[in-house]
């Protein structure tokens, strides 16, 4: 049952991600995946607090079968909005892409990478943008994922434009796991 929630949620994720201009819509925690052989866990946990905001983290908690082999804490900026599973680099470990979002109008979202390998996570960050890619950039960012592949899309603000509409391009940006690292395979505007 937990494999069945876990596809729905991801084409449901996929669809709103494809949806154009439309926000994706966060998902329910904690959100259950099966991948390799193993289930696993993720939802946000309150580490502390930074003024009037909790400073949240991103929980991790691995089983294969009725064995728990991993439970790991990474604290993260802002809100858990989204989480995906996956195999980018086909090395049978599986990677957790975790979207967060900062407090406040804004939506600037933050994106990690937590590649599972045996009983530890190992964190990948992934690039800053380019002064290209910033331009116009004021969050409300859209992410997706296909086996191979992570697609990040937001639309640019022009000066005129209020927080809740812009109307500037669209930029892409695919990106894919090797060695260990978050890198950038395209960029394009839309």
């Amino acid at each position: 049952m937990k494999f069945r929630a876990s596809i729905c949620v991801l084409f449901s994720l996929a669809v709103a991600g494809l949806a154009g201009a439309e926000q994706s819509v966060p998902q329910t925690f904690p959100s259950s995946f099966y991948v390799e052989g193993l289930d696993i866990e993720v939802s946000q946990v309150e580490v502390g607090f930074e003024g009037p905001y909790p400073v949240n983290g991103v929980a991790i908690k691995v089983n294969r079968g009725e064995d728990v082999i991993l439970e790991d804490t990474h604290e993260i900026s802002g809100e858990l909005r989204g989480a995906w599973v996956t195999d980018l680099d086909r090395d049978r470990n599986p990677e957790i892409i975790v979207w967060s979002r900062g407090h406040g109008s804004g939506g600037y979202g933050e994106y990690k990478l937590l590649e599972v390998e045996g009983n530890e996570v190992r964190p990948a960050d992934f690039p800053q943008l380019s002064d290209s890619q910033r331009e116009g950039y004021s969050g409300h960012d859209q992410i997706t994922t296909s086996p191979s592949n992570i697609i990040r899309k937001f639309q640019a603000y022009l000066p005129s434009d209020p927080n809740c509409c812009p109307s500037g391009s669209v930029t892409e940006i695919t990106y894919g796991y090797r060695d260990g690292e978050v890198i950038i395979e395209r960029t394009r505007k839309l």
